[in-house]
């Protein structure tokens, strides 16, 4: 029996939501799972704290390999999730990440408007 390809829309779409914010930075529900327990807004709350986040907390927050959380942290800050996203290295040698605030990147939009 021959397999039919994908098209390439099929083969590009999400399998997982990713969250969501809105103008206040209030989280929206997606999928009927509660937001706030969600990976992603694990690495927020912890980047958005005043002392910022080591990559070794993001990794042990999450259960997430090294290079799914820095994949996530460069998913957030060029979708516009948070503002002013520093990362530096620190005298042992660990890398700390710093958001000042959370904004508004990833809005949903109301089909109603447009």
């Amino acid at each position: 029996m021959r397999k039919t390809k994908k098209s390439a829309a099929a083969r590009n779409k999400r399998k997982t939501p990713i969250s969501r914010a809105l103008p206040d930075g209030a989280p929206i529900a997606s999928q009927g799972r509660s937001p706030a327990h969600s990976k992603l807004d694990k690495i927020l709350e912890l980047v958005t704290r005043p002392s910022g986040a080591t990559l070794d907390d993001l990794v042990e927050a999450t259960g997430w390999q090294k290079h799914s959380v820095r994949a996530a942290i460069t998913k957030i800050s060029k979708s516009g999730i948070v503002t002013n996203l520093s990362s530096t290295r620190e005298a042992d040698g660990h890398r700390r990440y710093c958001a000042s605030a959370i904004g508004a990147g990833l809005q949903e939009k109301d089909p109603r408007n447009g």
